[in-house]
């Protein structure tokens, strides 16, 4: 429980430092039409591979999930 927690605070310490918990920030990236904003799909495109790349290790050194 405690290291859920942790991984929350992490995550929403992400958003708020790479500006994603602004309306304007999401609604410039779902505006695809007027002044597109592809900041959002950078910081999904990061998340992506960070779990590509940590997943493999992952289940290689734990045998149960």
């Amino acid at each position: 429980m405690l290291i859920s927690f942790i991984e929350g605070i992490i995550f929403v310490v992400g958003l708020a430092i790479s500006g994603m918990c602004r309306r304007s920030k999401i609604e410039g990236f779902l505006t695809m039409y007027k002044d597109w904003d592809p900041s959002l799909m950078l910081v999904m495109v990061g998340g992506l591979l960070i779990n590509f790349i940590t997943f493999p290790i992952i289940t290689k050194c734990v045998k149960k999930p």
